[in-house]
């Protein structure tokens, strides 16, 4: 009684003869809690309630019994298993709104990066504007800390309109490079708009029309940042997005009425970013325009040239990652066909 699972993406977590199952309690906001049950038999083993939203409920595990989760509005918190709260660090607002889809990642260099938004007022009316595309008074972060105590490392801010809205990526950019953390920052797109048949046609074929429309621009960015100064590496922007929705959503607004799916995929701004640690290139799955982006600063100016990426663009948006092993690479927009490429 009292417990729900809500909205979100969530996933599930097993290690040691244990299942994490993310949980509402009493918040029907979002995920605010943890429950573990066995996996020999499923019983009650137990339970952890946060104060704030953790989206997309994904933690990470350090191997040692216990497990790492990061809010959306800037709280870490290091849980041990038996429902213990090691260590909580961070923003620490205490308040249970929804600030953003962000969360952390623990490195293998035993850093937990956590990307995040803070909202000027912390007030229901600035959560509510980032479901409704209005960005400002809202501003993203990536903040590092120490796995063993919560000491805070390095922080970074995106500025106007960059929010943090995804989970972060660490690994090396190639078998030489450095240990990189790389996040997607910018605006997740909206919801589509319903029109008449004639209407539709014109606003999903012309920009001039959408401008006048007074559509909103949404940006997109991919950035790579040292793992250990948060000094930029590189920075890939998007063409900004010039729709009410993600690309594929929109087309399918005839079809929601009939549709046994679910109506849209309402994604986030990306999937998170994948790094190949080979050959030290980060792919970018697009929520945008549906652009699957291969990214490699080849020359290691720090300047990512167009002949530095290279596009897959299957025009349907991205809701996660693509998946990679050696030779095969296996992409699922959130409509239509799977793709699989071989090498």
């Amino acid at each position: 009684p009292g417990r729900s699972y809500t909205g979100d993406s969530q996933t599930l977590m097993v290690a040691n003869d244990t299942l994490i199952l993310p949980q509402s309690v009493h918040n029907p906001g979002g995920n605010n809690a943890m429950m573990a049950i066995s996996t020999k038999d499923g019983s009650f083993l137990w339970d952890y309630v946060g104060d704030e939203l953790i989206w997309n409920f994904s933690p990470a595990y350090p191997g040692d019994e216990t497990l790492v989760v990061g809010s959306g509005c800037g709280t870490v918190y290091r849980i041990a298993f038996g429902g213990k709260l090691l260590w909580k660090a961070g923003v620490q607002s205490g308040s249970p709104i929804f600030c953003g889809t962000g969360g952390a990642a623990l490195g293998p260099n035993g850093v937990i990066y956590h990307e995040y938004n803070t909202l000027d007022d912390n007030s229901l009316q600035a959560a509510l504007g980032i479901i409704k595309g209005n960005t400002s008074g809202i501003t993203g972060h990536l903040a590092a800390y120490r796995l063993s105590d919560g000491q805070k490392l390095w922080q970074k801010e995106f500025g106007p309109r960059y929010l943090g809205m995804q989970y972060p990526s660490v690994g090396r950019l190639g078998p030489s490079g450095p240990l990189a953390v790389v996040v997607a920052v910018g605006e997740n797109p909206g919801t589509p708009v319903v029109m008449e048949k004639e209407e539709r046609a014109r606003y999903l074929a012309d920009p001039e029309y959408r401008k006048k429309m007074g559509v909103p621009t949404f940006v997109n960015a991919v950035v790579a940042l040292d793992a250990e100064s948060g000094d930029q590496l590189w920075r890939f922007e998007e063409e900004p997005w010039n729709h009410f929705g993600a690309a594929g959503d929109e087309e399918r607004v005839p079809e929601f009425k009939d549709s046994i799916e679910n109506p849209i995929c309402l994604p986030d701004l990306q999937g998170i970013p994948v790094i190949n640690s080979y050959d030290g290139t980060v792919y970018a799955a697009s929520a945008h325009a549906g652009n699957l982006t291969a990214i490699r600063d080849l020359n290691g100016d720090g300047i990512i040239q167009e002949s530095e990426t290279k596009v897959f663009s299957p025009g349907i948006a991205f809701l996660n990652s693509p998946s990679w092993a050696p030779g095969m690479g296996v992409v699922a927009p959130c409509w239509g066909p799977m793709y699989v490429f071989k090498s």
